[in-house]
């Protein structure tokens, strides 16, 4: 009988349970939820195979990674341009289905990488939200932006107006394109997305349709 490889069995499927409980813990600390409630859904998934000390642990390491990583300073990176939306995603808490509005902003370095600045639950897109958000990455020393791509809500729109008049904005293709298409007959659609496309992707203006 080889009990190395029972042991190494059970090793690795209590490593799969522990990342899936750690997973879950993650995903609903950022979503919002508390740890009674995250106690109850391990439960039901687990039983009583992760304790109540793995859920605390997890969750006090998730909470130090993320306020570390919202509260990191921005000053030596060499962010040119931001891309910011504001984003509904549907999540499960307690067996039931609901949806959050992420704002997120990713900032382009010098170099084309893009990297992710903020993700935040700020419960819709006022100006205020953003406003919140905006002069929070400016604190901790994210330079003014050359360029900004924008959803085109309006309360973007003021924020950015209040606190960046001046840079160029572009309103994201990716949306305009969705807008088009909710104010077209079907029959329409793939024609329009072809336009659209050779309109976006043309050389030169005189190139355009």
């Amino acid at each position: 009988m080889d009990l190395g490889m029972g042991k190494s069995k059970a090793l690795r499927a209590y490593q799969r349970r522990t990342k899936a409980a750690d997973a879950l813990i993650a995903s609903s600390y950022l979503a919002g939820t508390n740890t009674r409630r995250v106690r109850r859904a391990l439960a039901a998934l687990f039983g009583d195979a992760i304790g109540k000390d793995v859920v605390s642990r997890t969750w006090r390491k998730v909470k130090t990674d993320w306020d570390a990583w919202n509260g990191r300073s921005l000053a030596d990176e060499p962010i040119v341009r931001l891309i910011l939306d504001g984003t509904v995603v549907r999540v499960r808490l307690e067996r039931k289905a609901t949806s959050i509005s992420l704002l997120v902003v990713i900032g382009v370095r010098a170099d084309g990488q893009k990297i992710l600045l903020a993700v935040k639950n700020m419960g819709g897109e006022t100006t205020e939200a953003w406003r919140a958000i905006l002069d929070d990455l400016v604190a901790r020393g994210l330079r003014r932006p050359e360029f900004l791509i924008v959803d085109g809500a309006p309360g973007l729109d003021r924020a950015i107006a209040a606190l960046w008049d001046g840079v160029p904005v572009q309103r994201c293709t990716v949306h305009k394109h969705r807008n088009l298409l909710g104010h077209a007959p079907e029959r329409l659609h793939e024609e329009i997305s072809a336009d659209y496309t050779d309109m976006i992707y043309a050389a030169t203006r005189l190139a355009r349709p």
